[in-house]
Order: C-alpha cells, then sequence, then structure tokens
C-alpha cells in the first residue's frame, strides 16, 4: 500500500515537471535507494512516458529528461547477480560512494550470492577520488575495509568535501550542487 501510495506522488511529479528523479541514501538507506531506483525505473518510469505519449501531453525534451539517478553512500552490498546485471540495464546512472576503509561496504559477503551494483567510487581522507579502482589499487593505495568510524555519515560529509573543494564552506557547497542539478534557492 505504501509503495503505490509513493508511486502515485512521484508518478504525480514527473507528469507535473518531468525530468531526472535522484534517490540516494547512506548506508541501510543506501541499499533502500537502490531498490526504489530500481522499482521506479521498471514501473513507474514508463509508466510515466506512457501516459505523457498517450495524452500528447510532451515534446521530445521533456520525454528524453525522464531519467533515474541513484547515488549511494557507505551502501553494502544489495542482491545476486541476477539482480546486479538488471539493475545496471535500467538504472544506468548509479554511483557507489565508499569512505576508505568503511567496513559496512564489503558486506554481506560475495561467497553469500550478494554483489554491488553500482560504479564505486572511493574517497579518501585527502579527498582523492578512485573511480573504479583496480584490485591492485585496492591492495596497495587503499586501506582494508574494516574500519566502522568510516561509515559514519560525518565521514562521508568530510571526505565530499574535501573532494570539491578543500576550501568551500558548507553553504558555497550547498549553493553549488544545488546549481549543478537545476534546484532553485531557498
Amino acid at each position: 500500500r505504501v509503495r503505490r501510495q509513493i508511486h502515485n506522488i512521484v508518478r504525480e511529479e514527473l507528469l507535473a515537471r518531468p525530468g531526472r528523479l535522484l534517490l540516494t541514501g547512506h548506508s541501510l538507506g543506501g541499499c533502500q535507494a537502490t531498490l526504489c531506483a530500481y522499482d521506479m525505473s521498471r514501473w513507474v518510469l514508463p509508466t510515466v512516458k506512457r501516459q505523457m505519449i498517450s495524452l500528447h501531453a510532451y515534446n521530445r525534451a521533456q520525454l528524453d529528461s525522464l531519467q533515474i539517478s541513484c547515488y549511494t553512500f557507505g551502501s553494502p552490498r544489495v542482491g545476486g547477480p541476477s539482480f546486479a546485471h538488471a539493475f545496471k540495464q535500467v538504472v544506468p546512472d548509479a554511483q557507489r560512494v565508499v569512505c576508505d576503509g568503511d567496513v559496512i561496504t564489503s558486506g554481506p559477503p560475495v561467497y553469500w550470492g550478494y554483489y554491488h551494483v553500482h560504479h564505486e567510487n572511493i574517497i579518501d581522507f585527502t579527498g582523492t577520488i578512485r573511480v573504479e579502482p583496480s584490485l591492485i589499487e585496492k591492495e596497495l593505495s587503499l586501506k582494508k575495509r574494516n574500519n566502522p568510524r568510516s561509515h559514519k555519515i560525518n565521514s562521508y560529509v568530510d571526505v565530499v568535501k574535501k573532494s570539491f573543494s578543500p576550501h568551500m564552506s558548507e553553504e558555497d557547497l550547498l549553493r553549488l550542487l544545488k546549481k549543478k542539478y537545476g534546484l532553485k534557492e531557498e
């Protein structure tokens, strides 16, 4: 019932203002964002597109702007290999941000059948970002994933801020992000 209500609200919003739907979360919220992105891309987005076409209430740019993005922070593995493959097919714009050393992002184990579904971006304490690091990079230049403090949301805020600009205030960073994502200043 809650899922249906969420679908209806998101559908109405996308019909009123077509654009990109960004789903994000930290830790378990990252898992939920991943599952929600998959669900929205399978059920809500196609419905919105069909409804816009049937009502002739769109232009091509609006239809093309309907996209789903999923960016997670400190998310553990979510599903098995079939889910990972299906997710990549329907949510191509997905990024997984990992604070170097975060223990939570290493579980549940692959030998239990769990896989990550996003592109991996590891940020270390200096703000250096490693995109899809190789096994050699992980072994030689990154911390082992055994630090529970690296999982705290404040650790993620710190490394993301350092990666963006080490001398930028929180207000300036928020203003810049709002501008980049087309959000209005409040």
